[in-house]
């Protein structure tokens, strides 16, 4: 049994995709288990963004569209999710942008990078 859930968590990527990128699917960087990150550039009108779940890119996203809270409902993965958050930063600056998956909860968190 552990070896099976070695494998899958090898299997599991997500990827963000948001205004900084023009809705491309970037990669996420894998930390601690459960936990993948990302630097960002915020554009001129704020970010928005959301998840993917690799591999078949089913998004991730907050139950209200524009959510601007951390702590909102998050629902996915799952097809057709076209909601996304939204944060307010100055133009240019870099937020770090965290996702954390555990027992397929999930929690998100972002910061200001200096």
């Amino acid at each position: 049994r552990e070896e099976r859930e070695e494998r899958e968590s090898i299997e599991e990527a997500y990827a963000i995709t948001g205004n900084f990128n023009n809705w491309q699917q970037d990669l996420m960087s894998p930390g601690v288990s459960g936990q993948y990150s990302m630097t960002v550039f915020v554009p001129a009108d704020g970010l928005e963004f959301r998840f993917l779940k690799m591999p078949g890119a089913l998004p991730i996203a907050p139950e209200k569209d524009k959510c601007a809270e951390k702590t909102g409902k998050i629902l996915g993965p799952q097809e057709d999710l076209t909601t996304c958050w939204s944060v307010k930063a100055a133009a240019n600056s870099c937020l770090r942008i965290e996702l954390l998956c555990l027992k397929q909860i999930y929690s998100v968190l972002w910061m200001p990078v200096q």
